[in-house]
């Protein structure tokens, strides 16, 4: 419809939404507009001082707990379904059982 009536047609509506009617705030930092420029140094000192950046570079083998009340069933079957993993029964009055 737009095309059929060329410089007649109306504007275009901006929607409304949440980001659309956000004020702008300076403290925000700005993301590269074009490939070749480069970041601004707070985002460059975030990304290699990440904490989570061992994790998310799969450097190590995270450690995981899983409790369980009274079916230990349960948790033998997810360990099935992770491939690796150990089970060790810890009893309150009794303790380490398995």
């Amino acid at each position: 419809m737009r095309e059929a009536l060329g410089d007649k047609a109306p504007p275009k509506l901006v929607p409304k939404t949440i980001d659309a009617m956000r004020e702008h705030d300076e403290t925000t930092v700005q993301a590269p507009k074009e490939e070749g420029e480069a970041a601004e140094d707070e985002v460059t000192w975030d990304i290699d001082n990440d904490e989570f950046k061992d994790y998310f570079g799969k450097t190590y083998v995270p450690k995981v707990l899983i409790t369980s009340a009274d079916n230990p069933r349960t948790v033998r079957e997810l360990l099935n379904l992770l491939g690796r993993g150990e089970m060790k029964i810890y009893c309150c009055w009794l303790g380490l059982l398995k």
